[in-house]
């Protein structure tokens, strides 16, 4: 049985006041504020989801931004550490010079190929 009915339990009167006070975007739905009815009218056996099952999906989706997040660091982190070489060869005490020694290869590999990489990257996803 569905029913057009939710019940927002509100710990502290200030998230009340906030949620009243936010303009409600979804104007097609219209939402009406009172009291809760008491536990003993409540058909318990209408709850759909149980906290167990909302402890799995917020697992999955805390996998998922994880694996995202590791997704998109490494190469972000490898594309900018080819756009700063001078600036990452100082940081290890070296100079990017002594690997490489036409000025025109290293403007190439920072600038072109950095770019070019972040393209193909950007393309294969």
């Amino acid at each position: 049985l569905l029913t057009p009915t939710a019940f927002i339990v509100f710990h502290r009167l200030q998230d009340l006041t906030f949620f009243l006070s936010s303009p409600h975007t979804l104007e097609f739905l219209p939402v009406e504020i009172c009291r809760a009815p008491s536990p003993t009218q409540i058909i318990w056996e209408n709850l759909k989801y149980e906290d167990r099952d909302l402890h799995k999906v917020n697992f999955c989706i805390l996998l998922s931004m994880v694996w995202i997040m590791i997704f998109w660091s490494i190469p972000l982190v490898a594309i900018q550490g080819l756009a700063n070489l001078e600036v990452l060869f100082a940081y290890f005490n070296g100079n990017v010079h002594d690997f490489i020694k036409d000025p025109s290869t290293l403007t190439y590999l920072q600038g072109s190929l950095s770019v070019l990489i972040l393209d193909l990257w950007l393309m294969s996803v």
